[in-house]
């Protein structure tokens, strides 16, 4: 039996680690990552209640509320006006009824026979299809037979003869019938319109019936007025001459048909098309309910392969063209014969009025105004030429999802990249959304808005960008209020001018802290009343609070006669331990002056008792080390303060001060951040609570200083002592002692000097123990 293939070796790029998450995990928990940080970012600084200002404008954009329409709207007159169709050889002319020919062929309406004469004319020269923007309800009061009824005293047999004699209406019908012709029907809101109720139109409903149909035409109409009886017969077609302007008086769209009752009517310009394209009928097509969309979707010319998609309603979007004055031909003229028939060879032909008292006004999206009939040649027109603007189901559901994706980009940068670069953003956003939307117009024509997705995505900008001021200036007054008694203002308006520098909280940061106490306070407060002892502190603690200030200090706290600053927060400050070391020598100076100032002022109250005033002296200790500052208590109150080793051992320091007989001691971390100033070693000290030793130093003077002669001399002749003492060379330690005392004493230091000869007469007398490893044990803190 042969044996089973062993499998492939495993490659090592697809061998799993141990203990190694799988590529697909940490994508999935990367996944999540980015989703909780989403979420957090969404309902932070306000992003939650721009969801709600999103949805709520996102709804406005489904409900299509007001005045979202009338926005719309006027965004597309603006691109028609910045680009009409381009007109070129009129495709319709009107037999215009101006004023001229008024005045010659005398009032309107004119004797059937006169209006029959320019219909011949006009078709004779080969004419499309005449239209009448115009209405014939009432019998020519100039026929023979009626002019017989109304003359009176007229002779019988005269009477009797034009009685016999065929009417003008009856002519006017049998020149219509050889003709092409479309009779206008006026349609009213008005049930109660009186006249000729026209012939049916040739119009079908696919997809539906007549009261679905009706249930989405925009104009419901009530009733409507035809033409008499033997014109109305005889034309080949009718249509709708009344085209209803939109709320703002201006037309912009034109319905192809109307219904009243059970009749269904196309508007007299698409009626003329009908005729002139040889079509046997209008087809009305509905959506069909398995699309998911609903109303018209267009309107067929049956016979002549002519499909115009309308919008649910049945209405279409002109691209009108300026009005044109040159397709305006006078009645007078046609009727003198003043004009070539062959004017009019393959024209569609409307009579209509532009005489003053008879015209229509109405406005286009390019024209403030001008005769109603020019609509019926702008629809006819835009159809021919094929240049219908149009909006597809896509435009409009695309102008209700945009504001919803806009606002959300807008939510995201601000909470991700914040406001420099989200306006950016909102920049490339209207750009795209306005030359997008221009670019549909111009090219496909295509009417699709951008006004309320970009109005959406502004807004929401907007109002993240005003909840980010008030939040900064609630930062600002919260941080001023919080640290303007501890900070100097400069360093106030810098930290509120950039929040960011300071993390609330509790934060790890390396710090120098200061602790200064005042030596003789208490003979100070026994003399002093309450009242006094204030004043006198303000005196004190004023000066040493504006140079601790004016070098990046934060005031932390005053205990009595103590104060307690540190550097390097909430502000960043690379140079902390230098600024602490300035911090303190200036203090020392300035209290020499300022001791004279307080005893001038408080010797009076000292001599009342007996008393000199004694003045005061202030032991200082410096050191740095990471601590945790940030707000600090509890839920009820809390400031702004440090924890830490090195707090604590900065609060050491200073209270060794007056044992080492001398009023600045810093730690090593500090003396190592600030090498320039002039220290020298004071100790290896284990101070109380801690049981490591610290190395401890004494300022003697800043930069300057320590470039003096003198002070590198003392400053050698004391690191030796202190290797002398250390090795229990007592007679050498001694002996460099005396040798540095004029430098100890001009470098403040004298203190310190004799108190190591003080150690060395008691180690003399009782020497260390073996073990002993030159480490000064404190015994108080």
């Amino acid at each position: 039996m042969d044996s089973l293939p062993s499998p492939p070796p495993v490659p090592p790029a697809a061998a799993s680690r141990p203990g190694r998450p799988s590529l697909r995990a940490r994508l999935a928990e990367r996944l999540r990552r980015a989703g909780r940080r989403t979420v957090r970012a969404l309902v932070s600084e306000g992003h939650g209640l721009a969801l709600l200002i999103l949805a709520g404008m996102t709804w406005a954009a489904f409900a299509d509320v007001q005045p979202l329409p009338r926005m719309r709207v006027a965004v597309f007159d603006q691109f028609q006006r910045l680009k009409p169709r381009e007109a070129a050889e009129a495709q319709v002319l009107v037999v215009d009824i101006d004023e001229r020919s008024l005045a010659e062929l005398g009032q309107w309406p004119w004797p059937r026979t006169t209006v029959g004469q320019i219909v011949e004319t006009v078709m004779a020269g080969g004419a499309k299809v005449f239209g009448f923007d115009a209405l014939f309800s009432e019998p020519d009061r100039l026929s023979p037979p009626r002019f017989a009824d109304t003359v009176p005293g007229l002779d019988a047999d005269l009477a009797e003869r034009l009685r016999r004699m065929p009417s003008n209406d009856q002519l006017f019908g049998e020149l219509l019938k050889r003709n092409r012709a479309v009779l206008g029907v006026f349609a009213s809101f008005d049930p109660n319109a009186y006249g000729p109720k026209p012939a049916r139109g040739k119009v079908g409903v696919k997809n539906g019936d007549l009261p679905g149909l009706k249930s989405y035409l925009v104009d419901p109409w009530r009733s409507y007025i035809g033409n008499i009886e033997e014109i109305e017969t005889q034309a080949t077609g009718r249509g709708l001459i009344v085209v209803p302007p939109e709320e703002d008086s201006r037309v912009r769209r034109v319905a192809l048909l109307g219904a009243v009752g059970d009749d269904l009517y196309p508007t007299l310009g698409f009626e003329m098309l009908r005729i002139g394209t040889n079509a046997v009928s209008t087809l009305v097509r509905m959506h069909d309910a398995r699309t998911g969309f609903q109303g018209i979707s267009d309107v067929v010319l049956q016979g002549a392969r002519v499909i115009v998609p309308t919008d649910p309603n049945g209405r279409v979007w002109p691209h009108f063209a300026h009005w044109n004055r040159e397709r305006y031909i006078s009645a007078l003229d046609i009727h003198s014969g003043q004009v070539d028939p062959s004017r009019f060879r393959d024209k569609y032909v409307i009579l209509g009025a532009s005489a003053q008292g008879l015209r229509d006004i109405r406005s286009s999206p390019v024209d403030d105004a001008m005769p109603g009939v020019e609509l019926h040649a702008q629809l006819i027109e835009s159809i021919l030429s094929g240049s219908l603007l149009t909006r597809p189901e896509w435009a409009v559901r695309a102008e209700r999802l945009l504001p919803a994706a806009t606002g959300l980009v807008m939510i995201l940068g601000m909470a991700f990249v914040g406001a420099t670069w989200t306006f950016p953003m909102f920049l490339a956003i209207a750009g795209m959304g306005f030359s997008g939307s221009w670019y549909l117009f111009e090219e496909q024509r295509v009417l699709m808005d951008a006004t309320w997705p970009v109005t959406t995505a502004f807004v929401v900008y907007l109002f993240l960008t005003y909840v980010r001021f008030t939040n900064e200036e609630k930062s600002r007054r919260y941080i001023k209020n919080t640290f303007g008694f501890f900070l100097s203002p400069a360093l106030v308006e810098k930290l509120a001018g950039d929040p960011s520098q300071m993390k609330l909280g509790g934060e790890l940061k390396e710090l120098t802290i200061l602790f200064s106490d005042v030596r003789g306070f208490t003979s100070i407060s026994e003399v002093l009343t309450a009242e006094q002892l204030t004043t006198f502190m303000n005196r004190y603690l004023t000066p040493m609070t504006d140079i601790a200030q004016a070098n990046g200090a934060y005031i932390d706290k005053y205990i009595g006669d103590a104060v307690m600053a540190f550097w390097n927060a909430p502000l960043n400050d690379p140079d902390h331990a230098a600024n602490a070391c300035r911090t303190v020598l200036q203090m020392r100076a300035r209290l020499a002056a300022l001791n004279e100032e307080l005893r001038s002022e408080f010797q009076p109250l000292f001599e009342a008792q007996g008393k000199s005033y004694p003045g005061i002296a202030i032991g200082m200790g410096l050191n740095s080390g990471d601590c945790v500052v940030g707000n600090m208590g509890s839920t009820q109150k809390f400031n702004y303060s440090v924890l830490g080793d090195a707090v604590n051992l900065a609060s050491r320091l200073e209270g060794q001060t007056k044992g080492y007989g001398v009023d600045i001691i810093i730690g090593e971390t500090t003396r190592a951040a600030a090498p320039d100033f002039a220290a020298l070693e004071a100790d290896l000290i284990r101070v109380k609570g801690k049981r490591a030793a610290v190395r401890i130093f004494t300022l003697a003077g800043g930069p300057d200083t320590a470039a003096e002669p003198g002070f590198a001399a003392l400053a050698q002749q004391h690191a030796a002592m202190l290797a002398c003492y250390r090795a229990q060379d007592w007679d050498g330690a001694e002996a460099l002692l005396a040798e540095a005392a004029e430098g100890a004493a001009r470098y403040g230091v004298a203190g310190l000097h004799a108190l190591y000869a003080k150690r060395i007469a008691d180690y003399r007398q009782e020497p260390p123990p073996a073990a002993w490893d030159g480490v000064y044990t404190a015994t108080t803190k």
